[in-house]
């Protein structure tokens, strides 16, 4: 059972993977291991006799993932079912790894960009996505922080249509929509609200709420219900740099684990 524990007076600095604490030491252990799987251009899995073998690593889409070219994952979650989804920042792209070891594009082009909103995911553009995270749905919904674009977007699961769950997309009467980065919309409807680079992503899967660490608005969001009209509210951090919120419990900053694990374009598998 995950504990939630909300700390609207404590700053953040620059929050970035989001984590929720939880009662239960073993899936508290899990996800520390899924954690540390963080930046890679090949997923890798040991077998009993401590070989590891590639299960991800060349080439785009509907092919065994161990041929699979990823460029630049930083997160990835695992669904109930045992798929493996994959946040790809350099490549703009969300895939997934099946328990069978195919790995298919989730959403993105491989382009950067803004466009393709209640759409097919797979033709839409994605502007650095950073994190993911899935409910409980089967099949899983996939959630995932569009940074550059300052959204958060979402894929259904049965029909493959992206929408935006949080963000400002702004539409004028001529030209193309655009989104703005910033600060605003608390109190709101998620999808009228203002976000800067939203980095990590977490859901509490009892409420179906998502929680979204902004990298530079230095806080924390909750989305009530994970809906688009669902109300945003700060949760923690005041917008702040100061080092208190590293105390606040069941929210942990890991954002300045990024940039290092990213060098290194490993992800693993333990």
């Amino acid at each position: 059972m995950h504990q939630f524990v909300t700390a609207p007076s404590r700053s953040f600095a620059r929050p970035g993977k989001l984590e929720i604490a939880m009662k239960n030491s073993k899936k508290a252990a899990l996800y520390t291991l899924i954690a540390i799987l963080i930046g890679l251009a090949a997923l890798h899995q040991a077998s009993a006799q401590d070989v590891i073998t590639t299960i991800a690593g060349n080439g785009p889409n509907g092919i065994p993932a161990a041929n699979a070219n990823l460029n630049g994952p930083h997160y990835l979650r695992l669904d109930k079912q045992g798929n493996y989804y994959i946040a790809d920042s350099g490549a703009n792209r969300i895939f997934k790894v099946s328990p069978a070891g195919l790995l298919t594009v989730v959403a993105g082009t491989g382009m950067a960009g803004y466009r393709g909103d209640d759409g097919p995911a797979v033709d839409a553009e994605l502007n650095v996505p950073w994190d993911v995270a899935v409910d409980t749905a089967n099949p899983a919904n996939v959630f995932f922080s569009d940074s550059a674009n300052c959204l958060v977007r979402r894929v259904d699961g049965k029909t493959g249509v992206i929408t935006t769950v949080a963000g400002l997309v702004v539409k004028p009467e001529s030209g193309a929509p655009y989104t703005s980065c910033g600060y605003s919309g608390d109190g709101g409807a998620a999808n009228a609200a203002q976000l800067n680079e939203p980095s990590g992503l977490d859901i509490n899967p009892a409420t179906g709420d998502l929680y979204i660490a902004e990298y530079f608005n230095g806080r924390v969001r909750k989305v009530a219900g994970g809906t688009a009209t669902g109300k945003i509210t700060t949760v923690a951090g005041g917008g702040g740099s100061t080092s208190s919120a590293n105390n606040c419990a069941g929210v942990r900053p890991t954002g300045t684990a990024q940039q290092p694990l990213r060098r290194t374009s490993a992800i693993r598998k333990v």
